[in-house]
């Protein structure tokens, strides 16, 4: 045997002894602390020190399964890119990340798993190449030495199929479907994949949870060892956990006002929550001593934190709860900042339970009742008030007439009824729909003098006369033919419910063959905002108002939908025939929507009244009217 011969086959030994040789005894935390890296350079744990406990306990072989249930800004995508670099680097094997579709999978793999790879030197080569077409390196499969891993959705049933799996990461499992069809429940068919490994399995479950009673997250996280993270106060030295309610702030009032006029979309606050924070102080107030904690204490106290369980007997199940205050990627005072803008606002205040608390959002009542509502009419003053911006009508069409309500709108969401109309006439024939030429000529006066006319009307064109029962011999279209018409004088806007989520809410669609654009709108979403807002007391942000000489008809239409658990999820329904007043609230809604007005910015045609003493004539005065035009009103394209 020569010694070139003799060079490979040691170096084949050495390949070998690397394979089969058992991994190096460290914990996920260990290995990150040794080989990880961002774009940003190197990876600490200790930048967010809690996340050292869920690591360790997916590292331990006497534990089977991990709960984490988490706000958002917490790195639970962190911790799993962790993990699936260590058993990569380390302990190749069978692997699944399954989040809950396969373009977010795709988006993923893209954005935070293949810079993973890229940047970090002991995963750098791993994975297959690229640029080579057969298969092992795609955006849904990864094939590497010993293992694979394979990127999942939850709504592909594809994807929890033939694969035998070892290490299962089920990532926010609240947002997955309930069922896939003929097939049962996607939690229990995944956790199926692991069966072939009943000794060394791994199934860590993270999301943040959603509502009682539809979330998996959370009875998931009852049946563990339920641990907490308690950190010391820096004065007295006394663990606690840091609760909300021990949260205190002020602010500048005035200076928040001016930042969180037109942040009325969650994208618009969103980049202004870092200078909405910088008015704001927050901190702790220790629950043993009193003293404050500022937030410049945050880093030390959770890097001297340890997680606590409730039940320490329980092993095999290990469960992490946590929430945005212990965060070192957002301020306390950015936590309130958020606390303010969802106050007020149960859709907002919802999102602000899940996300930034970490907890389930329990519905206060999911029933409307038309008495209450009826008993805050009011008598309008004979000029509307400042706060009022924006005017939209909402159509819907039935067979033999068309409803139509007007509603003023203010930045913070507060919102005045301005008038309800039933006009009656066959929907299949166009002079029908030119009575609702009326709208374009009233008129309102504001408390500061400006002129409120109509901005924008929605109208529903997804009325189909077949299914209602109409044997009018008349084109079906002829909605559509109006809109085309009056749009191009006004701002008219085809609206229509859509069967699928709507991401924004509402978004633009050809209308067929029309150069026309068709809205589509996400009923569900709007009706979660629009009905749950007329919980609200009058006169805070979001409430509704009503005139006096509305009667209970309108009340009854207006609450004739209830929010019930339906194949699995929980969705408006009629328990009253009628529900029209709903359908044009929802539109005239979505038409302010469309506008995307610049609150605070919007021009109006002022009238002014002044006085004057005429010396022609004695005794007389007369009333002099002079109109001032403003620049035309500012909104979004439509």
């Amino acid at each position: 045997m020569d010694t070139l011969t003799v060079g490979k086959v040691r170096k084949k030994a050495k390949t070998l002894y690397k394979v089969l040789a058992p991994p190096p005894r460290e914990t996920i935390s260990e290995w990150t602390d040794k080989h990880r890296y961002t774009d940003d350079g190197k990876y600490y744990v200790d930048t967010a020190a809690y996340q050292r406990g869920p690591m360790d306990a997916l590292s331990d072989p006497m534990v089977e399964e991990v709960v984490m249930m988490t706000s958002a800004q917490i790195g639970k995508t962190e911790i799993i890119l962790n993990m699936i670099g260590r058993y990569t680097h380390r302990e190749p094997c069978h692997i699944m990340w399954l989040l809950p579709s396969l373009t977010m999978a795709k988006q993923v793999t893209k954005s935070r798993l293949e810079p993973m790879f890229d940047v970090t030197p002991a995963l750098r080569g791993i994975l297959a190449d690229k640029r080579m077409r057969d298969g092992r390196n795609s955006l849904d499969f990864k094939k590497f030495p010993g293992g694979f891993l394979i990127m999942a959705g939850a709504n592909s049933p594809v994807s929890l199929s033939s694969w035998p799996i070892r290490i299962l990461l089920g990532d926010e499992i609240d947002r997955w479907g309930k069922l896939i069809k003929a097939e049962g429940d996607i939690l229990m068919l995944a956790r199926k994949r692991t069966t072939s490994y009943a000794r060394n399995k791994k199934i860590f479950l993270v999301s943040t949870p959603t509502e009682k009673g539809e979330s998996r997250i959370e009875p998931a996280y009852r049946e563990t060892n339920q641990q907490q993270y308690w950190v010391p106060c820096p004065h007295c030295g006394g663990f606690q956990t840091l609760k909300f309610m021990n949260l205190k702030f002020e602010y500048d009032r005035e200076a928040i006002k001016g930042l969180t006029e037109g942040a009325d979309e969650a994208e618009e606050f969103e980049w202004k929550r870092k200078a909405i924070a910088e008015h704001i102080h927050a901190w702790f107030v220790c629950e043993h001593c009193g003293s404050v904690i500022e937030h410049d204490d945050k880093y030390d106290m959770v890097l001297s934190g340890e997680w606590r369980a409730k039940f320490p007997k329980i092993v095999k199940r290990q469960g992490f709860h946590i929430w945005q205050a212990y965060s070192p990627f957002v301020t306390w005072a950015e936590t309130a900042a958020e606390f303010l803008y969802a106050t007020g606002y149960p859709d907002r205040m919802r999102v602000f339970t899940n996300t930034v608390l970490g907890e389930l959002f329990e519905e206060k009542g999911q029933r409307l009742e038309d008495a209450p509502l009826m008993e805050r009419r009011e008598q309008y003053p004979k000029k509307l008030p400042e706060n009022i911006e924006v005017v939209t009508v909402g159509v819907d069409v039935q067979g033999d007439r068309l409803e139509c309500e007007i509603i003023g709108w203010a930045a913070d969401g507060e919102n005045w009824s301005l008038d309800y109309r039933v006009l009656w006439g066959n929907t299949q024939l166009l002079e029908t729909y030119e009575q609702l030429e009326y709208v374009w000529e009233l008129e309102w006066k504001r408390q500061d003098g400006a002129l409120l006319t109509v901005d924008a009307l929605g109208i529903d064109v997804g009325y189909n006369p077949s299914e209602k029962g109409n044997t009018e011999n008349v084109d079906s279209n002829v909605i559509y033919d109006w809109v085309e018409s009056a749009s191009k004088l006004q701002r008219v806007f085809a609206v229509k419910g859509s069967s699928t989520r709507v991401e924004g809410v509402v978004k633009w669609t050809r209308a067929g063959k029309r150069r026309l654009k068709l809205w589509l709108i996400d009923g569900e979403q709007v009706k979660d905002v629009v009905l749950k807002r007329l919980m609200i007391d009058p006169g805070n942000p979001g409430s509704s108002h009503f005139p006096l000489h509305y009667e209970k008809p309108y009340f009854m239409m207006l609450t004739a939908e209830e929010k019930k658990l339906k194949a699995a999820r929980r969705v408006w329904i009629k328990v009253r025939e009628r529900n029209e007043a709903v359908d044009t609230r929802q539109y005239a809604y979505a038409s302010m929507l469309i506008l995307k007005p610049k609150w605070g910015y919007i021009k109006r045609r002022i009238v002014e009244r002044e006085v004057q003493e005429d010396p022609g004539e004695e005794g007389v005065v007369k009333e002099k009217k002079r109109l001032r035009v403003k620049k035309r009103l500012k909104m979004g394209r439509r």
